[in-house]
């Protein structure tokens, strides 16, 4: 496009002699200073179907809360330490990783046009690839001049990478470049930086000071430090450190760089993201194993060895359900256990996961509840007359489904006296809502916009069927409980009888039902309370004992935080 003359059917060309890529050079400062991102595409790519799929996801990615489940424990990324990626079978080289680092200070070229012509490459040829850029500067052992740091750290986050590197001391005097990352650019996680590689670790961080390098990276959503070793005592003594920081909750990186460091790098897998290289490219740092490596010598050492946990299902990328799992397994000292979102909406997109040898067990949400039979077992008794699972539970070789979103609908239906139940929906979250108001002896009424399936769902449980909301109908209303997604925008006509408000939608968290409840004075329970009952009973199935009433409290304390952060 950058080389033509701007003509098209429905335009003349810019006349004279005048390029369309002379008249973008000339307009391209103006565009840059107002965008806050850059969505590149290859050169010579004319493949607009695939090129527009690519951008949905990029705009997702941008308009989301920044994912920190690929930077977690248990989590690797590739160094990319090649020159050029362009023309590249990218897609072989990361086949087995999430997420990839690409090195930009061991490219070829550092311009603005060569990082995004290797990043549009990149994500051609890997489309589902998360990315961490870095521009590691010569003075923390790469080849990035310090004055070009912060041109491509910004560019980095424009690019809408998952992840940006930044070295902590080299940008310590311009703490307004970091507020400008999180005004701009909300989604990607900073991933603070300290590496120290000519001096060995015992003289660069003596005493406290290792620890005080660690709590100096408080503001970034990952803290890394990196340093020199000269024995396994380093190692040790730098994973301790790192440890005390992914016990707050944050992950930390660690590691010691030289052969005698290679020991940091197996230990650092089970607090936080470990770089690791690929078996036929060059190390990005002395002592760098492949993750195969790492997980061989942690199984010669008998260390614990990881059980991952997962939300299936979509959309979720707004989900609290991480914060929340992975808060309670940190309060449980189950630092083993790592719980991440896994985008599925076919039954083939979880088979794969669920064979796996470290799988432990699932969270599953909207289109799969009614979907992964073929896949059990085992299923529970309630699971069954529901006729729809959301959690899954790995259990000596056995796949087992279990319910337990009726759990926290029947505690709040306990509050009160039995009456007539209003359930909007027809969905697997109905059914357990339906299963919930028949257990604690309510009379089920159910509402649906497709009367076939709302007729069905009635049936099923002995109840009545409307096809239409009246305050006459609304009359006699003890409870209502939606299970539909908060962006329908459900309420009803009336609540002079103030019935029990339950929503089961946690995004947003302040539906439309939730405001008239409200306003009318009626009990209300919020999505996210519901999303915090059904999860305590998840972990209680997981790790076999339930949270205490504390724990409960800082769990649900964290997650309202991740609300109040992702709105």
């Amino acid at each position: 496009i950058l080389d033509g003359d701007g003509a098209t059917a429905a335009r003349p060309a810019y006349g004279q002699g005048v390029s369309t890529r002379e008249v973008w050079e000339r307009r391209r400062l103006h565009y840059e200073c107002c965008s806050t991102h850059e969505f590149p595409i290859a050169k010579g790519d004319s493949g607009f179907s695939a090129i527009t799929k690519d951008f949905v996801v990029f705009a997702r990615k941008i308009l989301g809360p920044r994912d920190l489940t690929v930077f977690d424990r248990y989590s690797a990324f590739l160094c990319l330490t090649a020159g050029t990626y362009i023309g590249q079978d990218v897609s072989a080289l990361v086949k087995d990783h999430e997420l990839a680092e690409l090195r930009v200070d061991l490219l070829t070229s550092m311009t603005n046009d060569s990082v995004r012509a290797e990043v549009a490459s990149i994500r051609r040829a890997a489309p589902d690839l998360k990315l961490l850029l870095t521009a590691r500067t010569e003075g923390e052992g790469g080849k990035c001049p310090a004055a070009e740091h912060e041109r491509l750290v910004v560019l980095a986050a424009r690019l809408g990478s998952d992840g940006v590197d930044v070295e902590a001391r080299t940008l310590q005097r311009k703490p307004k470049v970091l507020q400008k990352l999180r005004e701009n650019q909300p989604h990607a996680v900073l991933v603070g930086s300290i590496h120290v590689m000519g001096t060995p670790l015992d003289e660069a961080f003596p005493g406290v000071e290792l620890d005080a390098a660690f709590d100096s990276l408080a503001g970034y959503d990952v803290a890394k430090v990196v340093g020199l070793a000269q024995s396994e005592s380093c190692c040790l003594r730098m994973h301790a450190a790192a440890r005390r920081v992914c016990e707050t909750g944050k992950p930390a990186c660690g590691v010691c760089v030289g052969g005698a460091g290679t020991l940091s790098r197996v230990l650092n897998l089970s607090v936080g993201p470990t770089p690791v290289r690929h078996p036929g490219m060059a190390e990005a740092a002395p002592g760098q194993l492949t993750l195969g490596d790492i997980k061989a010598q942690r199984q010669v050492l008998r260390l614990d060895q990881p059980q991952h946990y997962f939300l299936f299902g979509s959309p979720i990328a707004r989900s609290p359900s991480p914060t929340l799992h992975n808060t309670a397994f940190m309060l449980r000292g189950r630092m083993n256990k790592l719980y991440r979102r896994h985008e599925s909406t076919t039954l083939d997109a979880v088979r794969s996961v669920v064979s796996a040898p470290e799988f432990g067990g699932a969270s599953v949400t909207i289109p799969l509840k009614e979907a992964l039979w073929d896949l059990l077992g085992f299923v529970s008794p309630s699971a069954k007359k529901i006729g729809a699972v959301n959690t899954l539970v790995m259990r000596d070789g056995q796949l087992e489904g279990h319910n337990t979103d009726w759990v926290p609908i029947a505690a709040a239906l306990s509050r009160r006296a039995s009456g007539r139940a209003l359930v909007a929906g027809a969905g697997g979250a109905a059914r357990a809502a339906c299963f919930a108001v028949v257990e604690k002896g309510w009379k089920l009424v159910v509402y649906a916009r497709n009367p076939e399936k709302g007729k069905a769902l009635a049936d099923a449980f002995g109840g009545a069927y409307v096809q239409s909301l009246s305050p006459a109908e609304m009359a006699s209303i003890g409870a209502v409980i939606s299970t539909v997604p908060g962006s329908a925008q459900f309420s009803v006509p009336s609540l002079e009888s103030k019935p029990l408000i339950f929503e089961s939608a946690y995004i947003p968290k302040e539906t439309k039902l939730v405001e008239q409840g409200r306003q009318a004075g009626c009990e209300v329970v919020l999505g996210v309370d519901m999303l915090l009952g059904q999860g305590f009973e998840q972990h209680k199935l997981w790790c076999g004992s339930s949270l205490s009433e504390d724990h409960q409290r800082e769990v649900t304390s964290r997650v309202l935080e991740f609300y109040a952060e992702s709105t």
